[in-house]
């Protein structure tokens, strides 16, 4: 709904009136978090940054001992580093190459919100029951590459809406059919130090894109740019085929999928030694 939003204000009142819409929207979420109730427990709030680290350190750890983890990190940590440009700071820029008012712009990001509205109700559930879950990870990653590849060649404002349509939906089954069965594998107590981790290194893919996107754009023209971002997000994703077991992961329900990580890898998730100085004696 986000980009929704944002482009119908940037279509209807300019610029300026969608930053003031979104610092009013900020200021009201802010006053209806603090009228939340708070239940955390005090002593844990000045851990520090040393106990920060260690958590950071074990998810990292986690993810590396386990070879589908480590691979599927690597794999969309490569993949975003090109998505994630072609489905952000490109998209203005190529409405702008085209020559066309901010009212197609509202509506190339209204259009990659629907397809991921689209894709999350019951398009990417479909889409498993006819191909199954590593079928649909694989393939609509791929075909969200084609299409964002298809939105850089594009020199008609409604191919381009329909393509970037055609890259909300593959995106929201890319990640649903994807994110479950991630999530239940994990054992419970090591979730948030894995997830902060995967966060990690996508935020440093995001830092990785935009450099390199603005690096060819000097050289070369928007559609080829973003041509190119698109084709390497296929070939990239590609790559989900050759990290170990992720046929097999992606063939067990929910039921045997849960703790899948901790079964298989259980020396993953040993806890840490605790140092000598920090032993209570």
């Amino acid at each position: 709904m986000g980009p929704a939003l944002a482009g119908a204000a940037l279509a209807l009142g300019g610029i300026a009136a969608t930053f003031w819409m979104n610092g009013i929207l900020l200021g009201v979420a802010a006053y209806v978090t603090l009228q939340l109730p708070s239940q955390s427990q005090h002593r844990d709030h000045h851990r520090g940054l040393a106990r920060w680290w260690e958590d950071l350190r074990a998810g990292l750890h986690a993810k590396w001992i386990v070879p589908l983890e480590r691979g599927w990190t690597l794999v969309n940590f490569l993949v975003w580093i090109f998505q994630g440009p072609a489905v952000g700071m490109l998209i203005p820029l190529k409405v702008q190459s085209l020559g066309l008012p901010g009212l197609w712009l509202g509506g190339c990001e209204a259009a990659l919100s629907v397809g991921l509205l689209l894709g999350s109700f019951r398009g990417s559930d479909a889409l498993v029951r006819w191909f199954g879950r590593f079928n649909v990870r694989v393939g609509a990653a791929m075909c969200e590459g084609l299409a964002l590849a298809a939105s850089g060649w594009a020199h008609s404002p409604i191919v381009l809406v329909l393509t970037l349509t055609c890259v909300g939906f593959a995106n929201a089954s890319m990640g649903l059919v994807g994110a479950t069965h991630r999530s239940l594998a994990i054992p419970q107590n090591f979730r948030v130090r894995i997830l902060a981790a995967s966060m990690m290194t996508t935020q440093i893919a995001g830092i990785l894109g935009p450099m390199i996107a603005g690096a060819a754009l000097t050289h070369w023209a928007v559609g080829q740019v973003y041509t190119c971002f698109g084709l390497a997000t296929c070939l990239l994703a590609f790559g989900f085929v050759l990290i170990p077991r992720s046929r097999e992961f992606f063939a067990l329900n929910h039921d045997q999928v849960k703790d899948w990580f901790r079964h298989e890898y259980p020396h993953a998730f040993e806890a840490p030694r605790v140092p000598e100085s920090r032993q209570i004696t």
